[in-house]
């Protein structure tokens, strides 16, 4: 839910005061899923060339294939999600270095554009992301096969 209200509907719309709002497609966009909305944006995954990859819609509900993403829904890792500035974390391909199989692997896009990637592909699992930039989640201890909090600046 955004600031304002505005629910994200599991078809492809925004809910708001009892408006709907259908997000915008894209040709070749396949199967859109919105997941997270934040000041006007959203942010979530698709199926675009035959490919899984996450989908970014800009205030204007317009939709746009974030470069170099990927996801993978049966390994239970989380997807995108986005902040008020419109960086948004989410898996990386593997073309990229990340890794579709183990789900591992994140990049970091601002306002749909690919900035870099971070973490550790084996180990780092981001799963929120906080509007000072700051993406929480757990990092797995291989040593001690547990994983803790642990944070990130995306910045």
């Amino acid at each position: 839910m955004d600031t304002d209200g505005t629910i994200v509907l599991s078809g492809g719309d925004l809910w708001r005061d009892g408006t709907l709002t259908h997000l915008g497609g894209l040709p070749g966009l396949q199967y859109a899923w919105p997941e997270a909305v934040k000041n006007g944006r959203v942010v979530g995954y698709g199926v675009f060339g035959g490919k899984k990859v996450g989908v970014y819609w800009d205030q204007q509900h317009a939709a746009h294939v974030l470069p170099s993403s990927s996801y993978n829904l049966s390994n239970g890792n989380p997807g995108f999600t986005i902040n008020a500035a419109g960086l948004i974390v989410g898996r990386i391909d593997e073309a990229s270095g990340g890794n579709d199989a183990a789900g591992t692997r994140y990049g970091v896009w601002n306002q749909g554009v690919f900035a870099g990637r971070f973490g550790d592909v084996a180990a780092d699992l981001p799963v929120v992301l906080g509007d000072d930039g700051t993406a929480g989640g757990y990092r797995y201890d291989a040593a001690t096969r547990h994983s803790h909090p642990y944070t990130w600046r995306c910045s």
